[in-house]
């Protein structure tokens, strides 16, 4: 039987326990300091604010100066002062959401429909987002992929945000521009950016996204052992209606 222990800074993932089970019966699930965790072959981390953090404390900076053999320090500022826009307020956009305001940060978020999160203005259809869009320093993209947030990420939504902002793309590939996204990293309007996923993968070794020095391509990490696949997801999926029971985070994929 496979022992997988659930680890977070922040946030207890203990809640998320019954769920996997009633998915994946043959799983022992553990939270991070419990007795039978030690030895445990995956782990399932939630840290959804490395990215902000990376950004926030200019960590891109500090890189860029140590290529260059530069000592400065980086200016620093309040997280209060850094305005982090999340595109998505699903279940995994509503959770980050909440985690960066936790953690002092100033968030606003994007949706199809108006969701109410306490401390979070949040804002819905196409038409509010440029005001969603306005003033923005991070950019959070975890929208699903659907006709409407398809090539989203372009130059006209990249152009809104605030001179030196920095998108962090962990939605969909097909959301984003890559042709844009280059440009706009290029001419300065954007400080940085990270990517997890893109439009074509792999990403063919010569395109220039690899170089470019102002990009971070993680390309999205899955631990390669049977509990972490789509395997999981899919007995879900399967056990679902056996159950009577509906799928969870459906999407209408002819809308935003």
């Amino acid at each position: 039987m496979t022992k997988l222990v659930l680890i977070s800074r922040d946030y207890d993932m203990s809640a998320l326990a019954p769920a996997i089970v009633a998915a994946a019966p043959e799983l022992q699930v553990h939270s991070f300091g419990a007795p039978d965790a030690g030895d445990a072959q995956v782990a399932v981390c939630w840290n959804p604010s490395a990215g902000a953090l990376h950004f926030h404390r200019q960590f891109d900076q500090v890189l860029a100066n140590q290529r260059g053999g530069v000592w400065r320090v980086p200016e620093q500022t309040l997280a209060s002062d850094c305005m982090i826009g999340v595109m998505g307020l699903g279940e995994i956009g509503a959770r980050v959401a909440i985690d960066l305001l936790h953690a002092g940060f100033t968030v606003k978020g994007w949706a199809r429909n108006t969701r109410t999160l306490p401390g979070i203005h949040s804002f819905s259809d196409r038409d509010a987002l440029p005001a969603f869009l306005s003033g923005v320093d991070i950019l959070v993209c975890l929208l699903p992929l659907t006709s409407e947030t398809r090539g989203l990420l372009n130059a006209e939504v990249l152009r809104q945000l605030n001179p030196g902002a920095k998108p962090i793309h962990v939605g969909r590939g097909e959301h984003l521009v890559m042709d844009a996204l280059f440009t706009a990293l290029s001419d300065g309007h954007l400080g940085g950016a990270i990517v997890d996923v893109f439009p074509n993968e792999p990403l063919p070794p010569d395109d220039p996204l690899w170089c470019h020095p102002k990009l971070i391509v993680t390309r999205i990490w899955r631990r390669p052992s049977r509990a972490s696949k789509p395997w999981l997801a899919d007995r879900r999926k399967r056990a679902a209606p056996m159950r009577g029971e509906s799928l969870n985070n459906q999407v209408d994929v002819g809308q935003r």
